[in-house]
């Protein structure tokens, strides 16, 4: 049984198209965020903008089909963050400047 899935990207016409080996197909939906049009919050010295999901109770305009998080996160020095992640979902986190504990 081959469960295989290909994905196509065509920059042309900014559409992304799934095919998975039942044959299902997911129509191309394309979504613009404008830089002013990116959900913010701020608490504690810990400003977030949200590209998709939802932190400090604010959540994102944008759709996203298969459920996913991505913020930008700046904290001030001595500032702390809990962001919740879902169980069974994977995380990672890129520090510019400073250092973290996790």
């Amino acid at each position: 049984m081959n469960h295989m899935m290909s994905t196509s990207l065509h920059y042309n016409d900014q559409s992304l198209e799934t095919n998975c080996s039942n044959n299902a197909r997911i129509k191309p939906r394309y979504q613009e965020l404008e830089s002013k049009d990116i959900s913010q919050a701020e608490k504690d010295g810990v400003k977030v903008r949200i590209i998709a999901g939802e932190a400090f109770g604010v959540r994102s305009p944008v759709y996203t089909r298969t459920p996913t998080m991505y913020m930008d996160f700046t904290m001030q020095p001595g500032s702390q963050l809990h962001q919740p992640i879902p169980k069974g979902w994977n995380a990672f986190v890129y520090i510019i400047k400073g250092e973290g504990v996790f």
